[in-house]
């Protein structure tokens, strides 16, 4: 079909719906597994206009390796899934931190924090604006290193003297108050992913960034490495209709 039909998108798309299909028979991880990556690499090949089954897929691959995932031991097998989906789709799941809990940190004590609400703010993302061109690198915190998607956020947080998990999903579930995207003020966090029936699964972050009112805008760290998306960029083609909700921190809670 490919031959004949050189432009169609079908044969990738099929492909991958089948490899999900076949994942969801198989009794055996690895092979479970495999027909999962196979789907991630023939949606991967689709355009933009797919991005919604681009995220059913992604979300597949997440769920069966929180279904498998046992918590009174390590497996290697998980342990490897996890790599692959990190360095696949740029972020951890939740239970990465239990598998690596030397990337993990804590929370900071933020008595300290410069008072003034506005002028934090304005610390916080004239720092983040810094460091626009910043590459991607898989589980990286600093300049000199590269960053994740929660490197990022947990890097420019810390200069405000807040210290962030190096966990999408944990820095979700950090303390403060989860406002709507309407509601969101320059310096908040964002965050991105799905929901499940008690929870939700957080694959992005990133911080809510707008020199404008009437526009909204994120910076965050994705493939390219630390950009600004707003207008006419993959903010309103993708990321946009993928959030899952802002979080305010107590510090900017005014």
């Amino acid at each position: 079909m490919n031959k004949k039909y050189p432009k169609s998108d079908l044969p990738e798309y099929y492909l991958s719906k089948v490899n999900i299909e076949l994942s969801a028979n198989k009794t055996s991880f690895s092979t479970a597994f495999n027909y999962l990556k196979s789907a991630n690499r023939f949606s991967n090949r689709l355009p933009e206009k797919y991005c919604t089954w681009k995220l059913e897929v992604q979300n597949k691959m997440a769920q069966y390796i929180l279904e498998k995932h046992d918590s009174t031991k390590i497996l290697r097998k998980i342990k490897s899934a996890l790599n692959f989906y990190t360095k696949t789709y740029n972020d951890t799941l939740v239970i990465y931190a239990f598998y690596h809990p030397e990337l993990i940190k804590y929370i900071a004590d933020t008595n300290d924090v410069i008072p003034n609400v506005d002028s934090l703010r304005k610390v916080l993302l004239t720092f983040a604006k810094n460091l626009v061109g910043i590459s991607y690198n898989y589980a990286g915190e600093t300049p000199s290193t590269g960053f994740d998607c929660s490197g990022f956020t947990l890097y420019v947080y810390k200069h405000i003297g807040i210290d962030l998990p190096h966990n999408a999903q944990l820095q979700s579930l950090f303390e403060g108050k989860n406002v709507s995207l309407e509601e969101a003020q320059p310096g908040d966090l964002i965050f991105f992913g799905y929901r499940g029936e008690k929870s939700h699964y957080t694959s992005h972050a990133g911080i809510f960034f707008s020199e404008n009112p009437n526009e909204s805008k994120v910076i965050h760290c994705v493939t390219g490495g630390v950009k600004i998306d707003g207008n006419n960029t993959s903010w309103d083609l993708y990321w946009k209709d993928r959030v899952l909700f802002v979080k305010r921190l107590a510090v900017f809670d005014n």
